[in-house]
């Protein structure tokens, strides 16, 4: 009950907020970085108008707008991204800078470069950590990245990315937590060095065909002489017969190989796809293929069948179908959803068969919306339990199979560059395990929103919130147990000071709350953050 009044009192703070504000819209990216946690999964959907097949068919393997576009990533304990919302065409760059408690240093610079025509680019660092009250509670992340895209030619642009990035982390979950321990033998670090590259074309070629071939290649590793080596392609092509059909076709995949003390395995997963768009009427359309897959040599025939239908006298949009796809489980992404595991010992990939049903909406330039409901069978599923003894270190057990039901719901409002409040909200159950008596470390709720207010031209406020309900997890002495719910609320603002000076201050987890989003590792509390921000 705690939780829901303080969930509630956030809801109707932002209701208060999102009703004093008007101006331009604006789309907002950030990236995010909690150290203590991994932050909750970013939102990325897209309240897109529905598809006009006249136009130059878009190669994408998802339903479109399948999703609404959020223009936030809520982020809890970290200083707030730097955003100018203002327009500066002279400045080239910026450099953020500030201290907070818990010994935290936070730096952050980019740099822009190009003629803005037939190249452009950035290159942006960071650097930030944190050490806590607990025992070995330390965090640390630094990176550096640029991304450039060049117009080869009237027809074909080249983006080319790259970047390091490392992570470093204690074990600092061990119970009990009156022992002691060698500080260097609970040291995590990881390092991922990251290439990429995708090649398209704006207009069909001499065979009518349109491309975007991308690729991106990783090699991850620790400091206990484990690593993983990547490489992601995907090869789409389409061909646009007529103004009411498309034809697709495409290869994608991912192809690892992991490597730890004492074994080494392969971990790869290639589909192949095949089908069409098209419009039945009007205002229905529809996506049909076959995407023939082999996870690790094991095939399996995907279905991918969605439509989508604009009904003209309420503007709402109905979307529905069935979708196979994999979970790519890398060591990488697994470590980056919960940073205390294990070397993984072998490693797949889980299929998911999802029957879906959606309606969504951009009601006007100022709310939008989006609720679904989806039943999902997932296999080969990772699940984390704590280890035995201390129990600072999660296994990976897997589960055969998993039904999922849920429904989420996900809502924007928007007032130009002045003011936004994004949220959303997914509901799931799961059963039908055989090998686990719970699904350990998956959510049955999650709550994410963030809004952004700017009074004057001066100043900005900002704030994210992120809630859950109790998972379960199995603790040292294998008693499968449930944990508490978690609630984070931060608040920040910033103001200029001078024509290319910003002072900025952030509050993260204002209700210092001790939550543990994985069993035995708790958060950070209250944390405050504050510095400069200098334009060039």
């Amino acid at each position: 009950m705690k939780y829901l009044l303080i969930l509630f009192f956030s809801f109707a703070t932002s209701m208060v907020i999102a009703q004093e504000t008007a101006g331009n819209k604006t789309i907002e990216i950030t990236s995010s970085f909690k150290p203590s946690l991994i932050p909750p999964s970013k939102l990325n959907f897209s309240a897109s108008p529905v598809v006009n097949m006249g136009k130059r068919p878009a190669l994408s393997y998802q339903l479109p707008v399948e999703k609404l576009s959020f223009n936030f990533s809520p982020a809890p304990l970290k200083p707030l991204a730097y955003n100018d919302t203002a327009t500066h065409t002279e400045d080239k760059g910026y450099l953020k800078a500030g201290y907070g408690n818990f010994a935290t240093p936070y730096l952050r610079g980019a740099v822009n470069y190009g003629n803005g025509v037939t190249s452009n680019g950035y290159l942006e660092a960071n650097f930030m950590r944190s050490k806590g009250k607990l025992t070995a509670q330390e965090f640390a992340q630094y990176g550096i990245k640029t991304n450039n895209v060049f117009q080869l030619n009237e027809n074909h642009s080249l983006e080319v990315r790259g970047g390091v990035q490392g992570d470093n982390y204690y074990r600092y979950g061990f119970r009990p937590d009156s022992m002691k321990v060698d500080l260097d033998s609970l040291k995590l670090n990881y390092t991922n060095i990251h290439a990429g590259a995708t090649l398209g074309n704006q207009q069909a070629n001499q065979l009518g065909l349109y491309y975007k071939a991308g690729f991106d290649a990783n090699l991850f590793s620790d400091n206990n002489e484990g690593n993983e080596t990547s490489f992601r392609y995907d090869l789409p092509l389409e061909k646009q017969l007529t103004d009411d059909i498309t034809v697709m076709v495409g290869v994608s995949g991912l192809v690892s190989r992991v490597k730890i003390p004492d074994t080494a395995y392969n971990n790869n997963v290639t589909l192949v796809k095949a089908g069409a768009r098209f419009r039945l009427k009007e205002t229905i359309f529809v996506n049909a293929s076959l995407v023939p897959s082999w996870n690790n040599n094991t095939f399996a025939l995907l279905p991918d069948i969605s439509f989508e239908t604009y009904l003209k006298e309420k503007d709402f949009v109905l979307q529905g179908g069935i979708k196979g796809s994999y979970i790519y489980n890398t060591w990488q992404n697994l470590a980056g959803f919960n940073p205390w595991i294990e070397q993984p010992g072998a490693l797949t990939h889980s299929r998911n068969t999802e029957v879906f049903a959606a309606l969504k909406a951009v009601v006007d330039a100022r709310f939008s919306f989006r609720i679904k409901g989806n039943y999902q069978r997932r296999l080969d599923v990772p699940l984390l339990i704590n280890s035995e003894g201390d129990g600072k270190t999660f296994n990976l057990i897997w589960e055969p199979a998993v039904n999922i039901v849920g429904v989420s719901a996900e809502f924007v409002l928007q007032s130009g560059s002045k003011f936004s409040w994004s949220n959303q909200a997914t509901l799931q159950t799961f059963n039908g395990l055989k090998n686990a008596d719970k699904a350990y470390g998956m959510l049955p709720f999650e709550y994410t929103s963030a809004a952004r207010l700017q009074i004057a031209d001066k100043l900005t406020i900002k704030g994210d919130a992120y809630a859950f309900l109790p998972t379960w997890f199995q603790s040292p002495d294998r008693k499968t147990q449930t944990g508490n719910a978690g609630f984070d609320l931060n608040l920040g603002a910033e103001f200029d000071v001078l024509p290319k000076v910003k002072l900025w201050l952030q509050f993260n987890n204002v209700f210092n709350s001790q939550y543990e989003r994985w069993n035995q590792y708790k958060v950070l509390g209250f944390q405050a953050l504050g510095g400069a921000i200098l334009r060039f």
